[in-house]
């Protein structure tokens, strides 16, 4: 048999599929190429610090990834035989993972707002997400805020903003509303709650704002804490500007989600609890994840399936009014309603049901916000005081 001898000095030819040293050279220039490449553009659309720290990091760890190639190319300790299918198929989802990434980031970012002004909303008021409400203040938290001017924020123990409350024998009046009653842009002793408190000593006037927050939301809070505060008296700051279509929405301003009544029948029931956290959520609890914007569509898109926007033949805020007016009736306890601007088939159907309520529409507002200024919580405290005065609960409780 004659069988040829490799001379001395001659390489073996390559076996089939094995990469030349300078394809592997040039293999390398091109993925560090590739790699600079989207970086460049992912500075372009954030060209802020920390990307250029993430970015950073990603090219340290692809030039480690390049060393420790080389380093396994001459020594069979790292040497890896992989599947050139399943090379393929991870080299494609990579590919489509950094390409959908890059386009997300180039032509729909107007819909993934900075993570910066994402912590800016509710948390710069002291909020925080809650599976019960939605979102709801941080007990014993203090801070400042900002809109037309600066206000000193401090929040109770049970998350009100509001003194440590008081259980005594005088008569007490509880006030529920969203950011008008909370005192948007006011300080705590510019609100109507305190004017009407520093008037009328032998009362106990308990303020529930939430800024944010709907009627649903409003009622869901008055049952919550009602056997403990137990008021002889519930107002309601009806927010004529928007509470008809935060009742109709599972959304609370696009940062959280929030719970909401449907009516059957002749009832209502509730919907959306526990309420998911949203997309923004996630982002304040994984801001590193949440650099991604390909994460935070899927975490979107994961949300929008599993707590779909409800759909509604008529609005349920009558319906929420009267379910209020009917728990604090059999309790009991007195009940109004104050709107704060005009509106007139929510006036009409209060007239008809025979639901005490008050017009405190009024020109005297912030330049930010459009909320009650100083003089505008005088001009409100005026128009209630006359309602609790002749209010009978709150009179008997007084004999």
């Amino acid at each position: 048999m004659n069988s040829e001898k490799q001379e001395p000095g001659i390489d073996a030819p390559s076996s089939e599929g094995e990469t030349s040293p300078p394809q592997k050279e040039r293999a390398t220039k091109w993925v560090l190429i590739l790699g600079c490449m989207v970086a460049g553009g992912v500075v372009l659309v954030d060209p802020s610090a920390r990307t250029f720290v993430y970015l950073g990091a990603a090219l340290v760890a692809l030039a480690g990834a390049l060393l420790l190639r080389k380093v396994g190319a001459r020594s069979r300790v790292f040497s890896l035989r992989v599947s050139p299918q399943f090379a393929l198929l991870l080299t494609t989802i990579v590919v489509c993972i950094l390409a959908a990434e890059i386009s997300l980031r180039l032509f729909v970012f107007q819909t993934f707002p900075d993570l910066r002004r994402i912590e800016g909303l509710g948390q710069n008021l002291g909020y925080q997400y809650d599976k019960a409400l939605g979102w709801f203040p941080i007990p014993n938290s203090q801070r400042t805020f900002t809109a037309s001017r600066t206000i000193a924020i401090s929040h109770n123990s049970r998350g009100f903003r509001d003194p440590e409350p008081v259980f005594d024998s005088k008569p007490r009046i509880a006030f529920v509303g969203d950011s008008y009653t909370w005192g948007y842009d006011a300080e705590v002793e510019e609100r109507f709650t305190e004017k009407l408190q520093a008037k009328h000593p032998e009362w106990r006037i308990y303020n529930f704002g939430v800024c944010g927050y709907s009627t649903d939301q409003e009622y869901l809070l008055l049952q919550k804490y009602f056997e403990e505060y137990k008021p002889d008296f519930v107002f309601l700051v009806f927010c004529t500007e928007n509470d008809d279509g935060g009742n109709c929405s599972n959304s609370g301003g696009g940062v959280y989600f929030k719970p909401y009544y449907e009516p059957v029948g002749r009832g209502l029931k509730l919907r959306g609890v526990p309420v998911p956290g949203s997309d923004k959520v996630f982002c304040l609890e994984h801001p590193v994840l949440s650099k991604s914007y390909l994460i935070r569509l899927l975490v979107r898109a994961y949300d929008n399936v599993k707590d779909p926007p409800p759909r509604f033949t008529e609005c349920p805020t009558k319906a929420i009014i009267s379910e209020m007016q009917k728990y604090v009736g059999t309790r009991g306890v007195g009940f109004a309603v104050g709107l704060t601007d005009n509106h007139p088939e929510l006036e009409k159907f209060l007239a008809q049901t025979r639901i005490p309520y008050v017009n405190l529409a009024t020109s005297l507002r912030t330049t930010v916000g459009d909320h009650w200024s100083a003089e505008g919580h005088t001009f409100v405290a005026e128009k209630i005081e006359p309602m609790l005065l002749s209010d009978q609960h709150l009179q008997r409780k007084s004999d």
